[in-house]
């Protein structure tokens, strides 16, 4: 059984989102606290024939997304559909690149919205 001491311990680390496991572990032996992960938010803002389209909140310049496609994931510019960074596969990122011409005053929004870390909107996927 915890006692008061590092039950209190234990909840304010917990109440203050400060990962405590190690610490309160180390105090209690064999008593463990679940682990809270830190996720960093990644809205899914569409998904079509397996690709999964998300954007980041506190991403860098210049405006994009992220596709992922199975084991494949790339950044694709907003503006040109070109690959920044990864790779998909070629009849993947031609989806893609479909797909921004036909969103890409959605996707530019989206882009403004994430930069004042407002809630983004849905885009309809490929028909």
């Amino acid at each position: 059984m915890l006692s008061g001491a590092v039950r209190s311990l234990q909840t304010n680390f917990a109440d203050s989102g400060v990962f405590a496991a190690r610490v309160v572990g180390d105090l209690v032996g064999r008593y463990r606290v679940p682990r809270r992960r830190y996720r960093r938010c990644v809205p899914r803002i569409s998904a079509f024939y397996g690709i999964v389209i998300a954007m980041y909140y506190d991403d860098h310049p210049p405006p994009h997304f992220h596709a992922k496609y199975g084991e494949y994931q790339a950044q694709v510019a907003i503006a040109t559909g070109e690959v920044l960074n990864g790779a998909l596969p070629k009849r993947a990122l031609s989806l893609v690149r479909e797909w921004v011409e036909l969103h890409q005053d959605e996707l530019e929004e989206d882009w403004r919205r994430a930069e004042t870390k407002q809630p983004l909107a849905t885009i309809e996927p490929l028909p």
